[in-house]
């Protein structure tokens, strides 16, 4: 299962300054995921017993999905607009000329739909040996170096869950979530439930709306993923 979360910049463009429409845009969206114009994208389910979740996802943001998000923030939170300058700068000096990614990969229990019951068929170990790839339209695949930033171990896939992408990535970089409180790595590491969060950067000739896949790896199954990259 995996989660994909890319800071554009280089060729892609993230600006001195937020976007005074995207901004706005942001401002004045009610609901959290309508900020996403093209920056998340839905890669597969899980069922956790009563629904399907989507639980394979990525997570493009670009500079104009980070000045929603931040215009999301200071309407809807507690976020004072007057940090934001600050805020930005840091923002942009982190991510620097090539896009920064955060990559999350899971294994998940399945789940009985009768009774609740969770099974042992999950393979954690599968995520220690993972390779990933990506590529645009106009160049061939290019390895992605991966350093850790998250790993979660569990009895219950529900445990494993209940940290979003954001408040982990709010560890990392200056973003307007609030950083999770619990462990970014399992002390203690037991259950077959499992999520890792590596940090890595794209290339930087990435460019707004061009065709791209990523290639996973793992020791048994290989995905290829086909995304757009955002032109916001």
């Amino acid at each position: 299962m995996i989660f994909v979360a890319a800071v554009v910049a280089g060729s892609l463009g993230f600006t001195n300054d937020p976007d005074p429409a995207m901004l706005a845009l942001g401002k004045k969206t009610k609901q959290f995921h309508k900020l996403n114009l093209g920056n998340h994208i839905k890669l597969g389910t899980w069922f956790d017993g009563t629904k399907h979740r989507i639980v394979d996802e990525a997570l493009i943001v670009t500079s104009g999905y980070a000045a929603r998000r931040y215009g999301y923030a200071i309407a809807n939170t507690d976020f004072s607009e007057e940090s934001l300058p600050l805020e930005w700068s840091s923002l942009k000096d982190r991510v620097g000329d090539r896009p920064v990614v955060f990559i999350r990969l899971s294994r998940l229990c399945s789940v009985d739909f009768h009774d609740g019951d969770i099974a042992s068929n999950g393979k954690p170990d599968a995520l220690n040996r993972v390779q990933i790839w990506v590529q645009d339209a106009k160049s061939a695949w290019k390895t992605l170096e991966l350093t850790p930033v998250q790993d979660v171990m569990e009895r219950r896939p529900d445990w494993v869950l209940r940290d979003d992408l954001e408040s982990v990535l709010a560890h990392f970089l200056p973003w307007p979530a609030k950083p999770t409180i619990n462990e970014l790595f399992s002390s203690i590491r037991w259950g077959k439930n499992r999520i890792v969060t590596w940090k890595t950067a794209l290339p930087s000739d990435f460019a707004p709306g061009q065709k791209s896949k990523f290639r996973i790896q793992e020791p048994d199954r290989t995905r290829e993923i086909k995304f757009t990259m955002p032109t916001q």
